[in-house]
């Protein structure tokens, strides 16, 4: 009779186990939902960035899970660019975006970042696949957008590829797809080494 008492206490210990396991992940994936409904609704609230206004304050973080600030760019021309792993364009599109994020830092001083919709393991699945082919995209400098303000209020339309550039003051500057004249005249500029501070003002 002992050991049936202990076993029968054994298996309560494990039920009530499993059912504070099951209660703390529910609440867990609820104030997760709750979070993204959130955001879903500042981005549907959100009109397109200002051109020339000041780029809101944003939280995010680096696929090494670092903090990332608007004032991380604040002192140089930064172009965020939004991407996802769901996006075949996207995918088509990072060889060449890793190419010239390299001729923005030595060229123009500038910086190219994008920034994934997607969470980090995803994320990082994505490019690992990508470098298998194009090793040289694993230079690029990435920002999870997933369920961030960075994404609601930069990208409120969730677009991808689609881009939001930065003066060196924090100004909007341009923003739009990568197929837009003012992505393909930042490309030029920063292909042929200009130095943005006698350019980034006629977009403003």
């Amino acid at each position: 009779m002992g050991t049936g008492w202990a076993a029968f206490a054994i298996a309560t210990w494990l039920v009530l186990l499993l059912n504070l396991m099951l209660t703390l992940r529910t609440v867990r994936y609820l104030r997760s939902r709750q979070r993204a409904d959130q955001l879903a609704a500042l981005r549907e609230s959100q009109p397109e960035l200002e051109l020339g206004a000041p780029a809101p304050e944003f939280h995010a973080r680096d696929l090494s899970g670092q903090p990332v600030r608007l004032s991380d760019y604040g002192d140089r021309e930064t172009a965020f660019v939004f991407v996802s792993p769901h996006c075949g364009s996207c995918a088509r599109e990072l060889p060449e975006l890793a190419k010239l994020a390299s001729l923005a830092r030595t060229g123009s001083s500038a910086e190219l970042v994008l920034v994934s919709d997607s969470d980090t393991p995803e994320t990082d699945t994505w490019l690992a696949g990508i470098a298998e082919q194009h090793p040289e995209v694993t230079e690029l400098r990435m920002v999870i957008g997933s369920h961030t303000d960075l994404l609601a209020r930069y990208n409120p339309r969730g677009l991808t590829p689609y881009f939001c550039q930065l003066d060196g003051h924090g100004r909007v500057t341009a923003r739009g797809g990568l197929r837009s004249p003012y992505w393909a005249a930042i490309v030029q500029r920063w292909e042929s080494g200009t130095n943005p501070a006698r350019t980034l003002r006629r977009y403003v």
